[in-house]
């Protein structure tokens, strides 16, 4: 089906190398998209490619997948949260932290329930390991020393990722 924009006489860049734009190359494609978005019909395009999705190649500076709904073309950018905060709430302190904010009082209003949160993390990481890695930053986190069960974990641990980077360094070197 051919549209009004197709037959304008508009120079775009897919009349030069069709190619580009149907192949089953990736780098391709991603050349094709860049490709579009200096194409003066680049909405028209676009337009159509979503009236009809069954379309094969890089229509409007869309891939298949984009148009489809699997990708997005564009990455959105974050919202940016300009709402005052209400200091009563119980949301004001993840609010505060989304924007990067200290706040003297929601801090010490959700202080203690984060030291609840670590030592209830701790009791777990106890009852089902015994001691473990992170009940040793739970510890450390609660601001006391980690029991010696807690400790040893973490040093095994650490040994163990020690000697998998030398055994990732060996077999890079041997090839």
């Amino acid at each position: 089906m051919t549209t009004q924009w197709m037959r304008s006489g508009t120079d775009r860049p897919c009349q030069k190398d069709p190619e580009l734009w149907f192949s089953n190359e990736a780098k391709d494609r991603q050349a094709a998209v860049a490709a579009c978005n200096t194409c003066p019909l680049l909405q028209p395009c676009a337009e159509y490619a979503r009236a009809h999705p069954s379309e094969y190649g890089v229509w409007g500076g869309l891939t298949r997948k984009a148009r489809s709904g699997q990708t997005s073309p564009t990455p959105r950018p974050r919202r940016k949260i300009t709402a005052p905060v209400d200091c009563s709430s119980a949301t004001a302190y993840f609010q505060h932290r989304r924007r990067g904010e200290t706040c003297d009082v929601c801090w010490p209003r959700r202080a203690p329930q984060i030291q609840a949160e670590r030592q209830a993390r701790l009791d777990r990481e106890h009852a089902a390991h015994g001691g473990s890695m992170i009940g040793y930053h739970a510890h450390v986190a609660l601001g006391e020393q980690p029991c010696d069960d807690c400790r040893q974990a973490n040093i095994r641990r650490l040994a163990e990722a020690r000697a998998s980077r030398r055994n990732n360094t060996r077999t890079r070197t041997a090839a």
